[in-house]
């Protein structure tokens, strides 16, 4: 005679003991927590997934935000890096230009000299200096109510562009022969020498395009508009023609 279905007898898989094949089941459960076990599997497995599901959050959210942000400055890899303290260059336009009259930016001597339209013979110290920076002279001397006048108007207007020059602060007296040199070359009039000389010298194109050594220079105290204007002429000039210059 055939057993009904679910009497026939069967061994736990887990400890081997003999149940009615219709109680293994609860007994696997009851006794073994299999089916626990099976229900909490997917619940402990999501929670081992938690952290490594905020590491990809941060990283995809890094290299989002990374996204927007050079799409928002575009791309920059080929533009020039301004000097520093030269910001203002960007949207500068010059105050002086090319010419040979008074406040004009000068190739040979100027229309108030001596000698109007000759070359320019320039010292060897701004020969070897004028290929890095454009160059400011300042010839003085101690006991001169000018030159004090001029010197706080320099230390008013330079720190900005000290670093975009090369200057040489000569004295006027017989302990450094350049100062003599400095009025030889660039006194503006070519007449009698008035302390303080001031020279800004710089890189500039001529009527033709050529780029040559230009320069401005004037006697007594100048205001400091006159320097800071002079200064940032020089600067731009200088940066706008440096590729351009052939010593």
């Amino acid at each position: 005679m055939a057993l009904a279905r679910g009497n026939h007898w069967r061994s736990c898989p887990h400890c081997g003991q003999r149940l009615r094949s219709g109680n293994l089941e609860a007994h696997i459960g009851r006794v073994h927590e299999q089916r626990t076990i099976r229900r909490n599997y997917p619940v402990a497995r999501a929670r081992r997934m938690v952290p490594l599901m905020v590491v990809l959050l941060v990283v995809s959210g890094m290299g989002a935000s990374l996204y927007m942000y050079r799409m928002n400055m575009g791309d920059r890899s080929g533009e020039e890096t301004l000097p520093p303290g030269t910001g203002w260059l960007e949207s500068y336009t010059p105050k002086y230009s090319f010419g040979s009259e008074k406040e004009d930016w000068w190739v040979w001597y100027p229309d108030q000299h001596t000698d109007p339209g000759t070359t320019v013979t320039h010292t060897d110290w701004v020969l070897d200096s004028i290929g890095d920076h454009p160059v400011m002279i300042y010839v003085h001397s101690d006991n001169c109510p000018a030159c004090r006048v001029q010197e706080k108007d320099l230390d008013s207007v330079l720190p900005e562009f000290r670093s975009n020059l090369t200057l040489y602060y000569l004295k006027s007296d017989d302990s450094d022969d350049r100062s003599t040199e400095a009025f030889r070359a660039y006194d503006p009039t070519g007449d009698q020498h008035y302390i303080p000389l001031t020279v800004l010298i710089t890189l500039i194109q001529d009527a033709n395009g050529n780029v040559r050594i230009g320069w401005h220079a004037r006697e007594g105290a100048t205001g400091p508009e006159w320097l800071e204007d002079h200064i940032k002429d020089a600067i731009y000039y200088h940066r706008t023609n440096i590729d351009a210059w052939e010593p």
